[in-house]
């Protein structure tokens, strides 16, 4: 009995879900690392000035996003939506995209800051569809041209 009763443990063990990956470790790297060129954006730790000093991600404007995610700098496609004309004041800008089996979502409120720039406060979020297995940071959003 006790040889069935230990069986049935270890064939439950083996069939609770998992997490196939862990999320990645979200690490840090300095704009010049990115090669992009032109019009972008930069997201970095909040209370800092955007471009400058150390970000979370970078992006162009045709869709490419920078993160160092394992300790490697990862280029990703992403997929832009900002409020429509008339959205109410507040309503954010989420740029998507996918790492693995990860989602990773940047959101953000945008105000004009200059002539062709507009930064404003957001999270960069990476999750999967297991439970916990996500991570938000905090960020200061800079874009223009």
């Amino acid at each position: 009995m006790k040889g069935l009763w230990l069986s049935l443990v270890a064939l439950s063990l083996t069939m609770m879900p998992t997490s196939a990956h862990a999320v990645p470790a979200v690490g840090t790297f300095k704009f010049e690392d990115t090669g992009i060129m032109g019009c972008n954006g930069a997201a970095s730790r909040r209370g800092s000035k955007g471009w400058e000093g150390t970000l979370y991600a970078a992006w162009d404007y045709n869709g490419t996003m920078v993160l160092k995610l394992n300790g490697q700098l990862r280029s990703i496609a992403f997929t832009r939506s900002d409020p429509t004309k008339g959205a109410p004041a507040g309503t954010p800008s989420v740029y998507s995209g996918r790492v693995g089996s990860h989602q990773v979502d940047l959101t953000f409120t945008s105000k004009r800051t200059g002539y062709e720039t507009s930064g404003g406060n957001g999270a960069l979020r990476i999750y999967s569809n297991q439970p916990g297995d996500s991570v938000s940071i905090p960020i200061y959003v800079a874009q223009g041209c």
